[in-house]
């Protein structure tokens, strides 16, 4: 069931990425990751541990999983 939903999800990402909703992938990744607060930097900007979460979390499940910029910029509704 967790494969399938994931797998619907990815499918979803490259086939009808206008259709994405940030908090429907959110929702995702806070079900099946563990998600540990981290600073991250996104280009000149530093985010501290806590700050830019929902962010974070995109950014990582989209190296997770291989995601173009296009289809990581999707993820973000």
């Amino acid at each position: 069931m967790i494969v399938m939903l994931m797998n619907e999800f990815l499918e979803k990402i490259k086939s009808q990425p206008q259709e994405i909703v940030f908090s429907d992938l959110l929702d995702l990744i806070e079900k099946y990751y563990n998600f540990t607060e981290t600073a991250f930097k996104n280009g000149p900007h530093l985010n501290l541990a806590g700050q830019n979460s929902g962010s974070c979390k995109i950014f990582s499940f989209a190296k997770l999983h291989d995601l173009t910029a296009p289809q990581t910029l999707a993820c973000f509704g």
